[in-house]
């Protein structure tokens, strides 16, 4: 192994390996190569063994001072003269197979419908007629009295018409109005599980504020024989509410809730609420937008959702929806999840944990620049390394040869050995294992390239599509992009390869210039950079379908490469 060793340290190219390999061995200096003196110094500690010959003459004397321990046994031979301080022994190189750190993923599964959670709704009707004065209208437990000259709390003002005092109510029970008894008395507030969500001269429509089954049994009554509701209770209102039991989705400490309408569109926003959107697909695309908390607050997922502190969304398809741990490692693997929706299943709902689509693994801690070895491959940390990071590069260890090297000014000798460049010819091929469907549209959407070709040096990621730079150098990146079912409607569709440095435009255009229909809706972007990049950059392709529908798939046949050139 040491041979090997010596072989990569006389060899490597890279300025930067090189370093990292010296620095581990704290030589300092250049040896001198004449006849007379040659001085050298030698700081630090070396351990280990070292087995093999070290043939060569010293034609001079090699005068300073060898700093640190040197233990263990050196087998071969050295002629010469050595004046200086310092002990000869054992030359050791530890042997281990470190492992990047990868995280934890899971995926979810529909086979067919849900039934999402439903908002309770009932209406309040006049015949056009004024309700009388002390007359009331209870909901639930909450106890609304007219009256033309207001006295307390939850009294509200019988105004000149049907048409005022229902407004009033409105205002009473939203507590939206003045509150000073020109439209209900002060005290009163918003009542605590129901809204009024609309009104006119004869109706008033009152959606309960949680969607689910929880209020049905709330009473909706009036005394006035003019004025009357659907039904005496919830339950037998204009809408029955449908249990939130069976349209949960658990993830971390997270409770997402699948709604049929989000309860801001007709009351108040409640957080962590996905719209259901009329089928699975849909569902699935609001709910990668709702964990990313993405452009579309509001309108696909309740406003003041924020981003999912465990998880990130992965792979998204019509049937499908991975979502990957923030922080890589076993820890991932620990992380709860559970779905109550009916036809959909994580992969594993018996542990109802993270780590079944994809393990979690801790990676090796390593300082930066640090050296490790196997049988087969030699390995560099290229930043320091924590049990969550994936910081270390590796190359194989192939083939013979002889090497001349020089140890200690003068001193040659023979060394058996070779491997390849640390760390090794970067590529990588990716591309997708099924179409990317129903492209969330006005949002940027990483094209997650699932499929490996090939990757040397493992540096791209199929969860996430993204492509990491193991060393700083020059790379020549392509992409090449299908798209089928492009909206018509679409006001343009942009494929972009995105680097630290800079954005790259692979194609941008307005489909309706060039389409006349959607049945006629295919393109085909390709191109390619040459960039430069340093140590851990991140690169991925990003699709926007801005406007129109959401449908536009990245086709099977698309595609994201790369190599290092220098």
């Amino acid at each position: 192994m040491a041979e090997k060793f010596i072989d990569i340290l006389m060899n490597v190219n890279n300025t930067e390996i090189r370093q990292a390999l010296e620095a581990m061995f704290n030589i300092v200096g250049v040896g001198k190569d004449d006849t007379s003196e040659t001085t050298k110094e030698i700081v630090g500690d070396i351990t280990g063994d070292v087995t093999g010959d070290l043939t060569g003459d010293v034609t001079g004397d090699v005068t300073g001072d060898l700093t640190g321990d040197v233990t263990g046994d050196v087998t071969g031979n050295v002629t010469g003269n050595v004046n200086g301080n310092g002990t000869l022994g054992t030359l050791t190189l530890d042997t281990m197979t470190p492992v990047n750190a990868v995280a934890a993923a899971a995926k979810l599964t529909s086979s067919g419908a849900m039934q999402p959670a439903v908002h309770a709704v009932s209406v309040l009707t006049n015949d056009t007629t004024d309700i009388d004065d002390t007359k009331i209208v209870t909901i639930g437990t909450t106890v609304y009295r007219f009256m033309t000259t207001p006295a307390q709390a939850y009294d509200v003002l019988r105004g000149t018409s049907a048409a005022n005092s229902i407004a009033n109510l409105a205002a009473a029970i939203n507590a939206s109005g003045t509150g000073d008894g020109s439209d209900y008395f002060a005290g009163t507030l918003a009542h605590p599980t129901a809204y009024a969500s609309a009104s006119d001269a004869t109706t008033l429509t009152v959606q309960v504020l949680i969607p689910g089954d929880e209020q049905n049994a709330a009473v909706t009554e009036s005394d006035d024989a003019g004025w009357t509701w659907t039904g005496a209770d919830f339950a037998n209102g204009t809408v029955a509410g449908v249990t939130s039991a069976a349209a949960t989705l658990t993830i971390g400490t997270r409770v997402y809730t699948v709604v049929d309408e989000l309860s801001e569109t007709n009351a108040v926003a409640i957080v962590d609420q996905i719209l259901y959107g009329g089928d699975e697909a849909t569902l699935l695309d609001n709910m990668l937008v709702a964990i990313d908390a993405g452009a579309t607050e509001g309108t696909n997922y309740s406003t003041g959702t924020v981003v999912n502190a465990d998880v990130e969304s992965g792979v998204n398809t019509n049937t499908t929806q991975i979502v990957i741990a923030l922080v890589k490692g076993v820890i991932g693997n620990a992380i709860a999840i559970e779905c109550t929706w009916a036809n959909t299943d994580w992969d594993d709902e018996v542990t109802n944990v993270l780590g079944t689509e994809v393990a979690g693994v801790d990676g090796t801690v390593g300082s930066k620049g640090q050296i490790a070895w196997d049988a087969s491959y030699a390995y560099v940390c290229i930043l320091a390394n924590t049990i969550a990071d994936a910081n270390w590069e590796k190359t194989p260890i192939s083939g013979t040869g002889v090497l001349t090297t020089d140890i200690l000014g003068n001193v040659t000798g023979n060394v058996t050995g070779s491997a390849s460049e640390v760390p090794g010819d970067v590529n990588f091929s990716a591309k997708l294992n099924a179409a990317q469907e129903n492209i969330t549209h006005s949002t940027d959407v990483t094209i997650v390239f699932d499929t490996e070709d090939f990757d040397n040096g493992s540096n791209f990621n199929v969860a996430t599509g993204i492509f990491t730079a193991p060393d700083t150098g020059i790379y020549q990146l392509n992409v090449g992009v299908r798209l089928v079912n492009v909206d018509v409607d679409a006001d343009y569709v942009l494929v972009v390869l995105v680097t630290p440095s800079k954005n790259i435009t692979i194609g941008i255009i307005d489909p309706g210039s060039i389409l006349s229909a959607d049945t006629d809706a295919f393109m085909i972007f390709n191109g390619g950079a040459t960039v430069a990049l340093t140590a851990a950059d991140e690169c991925y392709v990003y699709i926007r379908s801005q406007a129109g529908a959401s449908q536009v798939d990245v086709h099977a046949s698309s595609g994201f490469s790369g190599h290092k050139i220098s």
